[in-house]
């Protein structure tokens, strides 16, 4: 939902392009953001370049990155440049003249969610139970066998049909994306929220 120009990154990308709406605005439901949104899929990141013009970014606030680091970083924030491009910004804003460990970059993980909680709120609000069901049991157990009989007697969803359709609706709404047969959380953040305040 993020988009910062100052860690642009266009070399190899994969995210959501998003025009400039008020996140804030309460009279613009998720569906109505959603619809200002684009999904963008292109080619494979290079890491090691985008490690480059991170860390070439990072030396004006005289932070030192390791590789290592960068990585889990790579890891924590998943596969979209827009979430990755929300990480690089709070923690440029956040620190200055130090060495980052994983200590600073679980402050800033935390940080993110904590400002983004009202967000979250209101975009779990906007959903039907059984989008809310399935989005959080997505998020709970990510490698649940959505489609089993034993999902949707638990979730008390008719039949696989439904399910279908459930997942396609949350995957409109952006707050999936598929990769391969599983399907995703589109932000860690969101998903770190739901873990923290659904279980």
């Amino acid at each position: 939902l993020f988009f910062f120009p100052f860690f642009l990154w266009l070399d190899n990308c994969k995210g959501l392009v998003c025009e400039s709406i008020d996140l804030f605005n309460e009279k613009l439901n998720f569906d109505q953001l959603a619809s200002k949104m684009t999904f963008i899929e292109v080619s494979p990141l290079d890491e090691k370049k985008y490690y480059k013009f991170v860390s070439e970014h990072l030396k004006a606030k005289k932070l030192v990155l390791s590789e290592e680091l960068f990585a889990e970083i790579l890891q924590k924030t998943g596969e979209l440049t827009s979430e990755r491009q929300l990480f690089f910004k709070t923690l440029f804003d956040k620190y200055s003249d130090l060495t980052l460990t994983s200590a600073h970059v679980q402050e800033v993980f935390v940080q993110i969610v904590e400002q983004y909680s009202e967000i979250y709120e209101m975009l779990l609000g906007d959903l039907t139970d059984n989008q809310k069901n399935v989005l959080v049991r997505l998020a709970l157990e990510p490698e649940v066998k959505v489609y089993s009989k034993q999902f949707c007697e638990q979730l008390n969803i008719q039949n696989t049909n439904t399910v279908v359709k459930i997942l396609q609706s949350l995957i409109n709404k952006k707050l999936l994306y598929k990769k391969q047969s599983s399907y995703l959380i589109f932000s860690p953040y969101f998903k770190y929220w739901i873990d923290l305040n659904e279980k």
